[in-house]
């Protein structure tokens, strides 16, 4: 609970201006967070931060939010995960469940499987 109270906190304060925050793992008050845990903390809170600059119109977040908006709109994969706030796990993502084999029209990739 810690850690969604701290994600809350964090994009209100960055809001307001805060120019430096202190991540949290969702381990935290729980136990030693493994490698896992501390980058999943990172990932998160780059998010919180994200959130209230786009909010309020930042140049540097418009940019990119709307960079990667455009590489979302032309299927540019490479792009996509390079503007991601975590490209490793994008591309893990899109690994699992597309692959080359299965593009479609205009080079658009459908799931070749469903989780069962």
């Amino acid at each position: 609970m810690m850690f969604a109270r701290g994600l809350l906190f964090a994009a209100v304060i960055g809001w307001y201006g805060c120019a430096m925050l202190c991540y949290v793992t969702p381990k935290e008050h729980l136990g030693l967070p493994y490698k896992q845990d501390v980058k999943d903390g990172v990932i998160t809170y780059k998010i919180a931060v994200y959130a209230p600059d786009v909010a309020k119109g930042h140049p540097g977040a418009q940019y990119r939010d709307n960079a990667l908006s455009k590489a979302l709109f032309e299927f540019r994969w490479e792009d996509q995960f390079n503007l991601g706030l975590d490209p490793e796990r994008a591309r893990e993502f899109h690994d699992e469940t597309l692959c080359p084999k299965s593009l479609g029209a205009y080079g658009r990739t459908y799931p070749i499987n469903e989780p069962t």
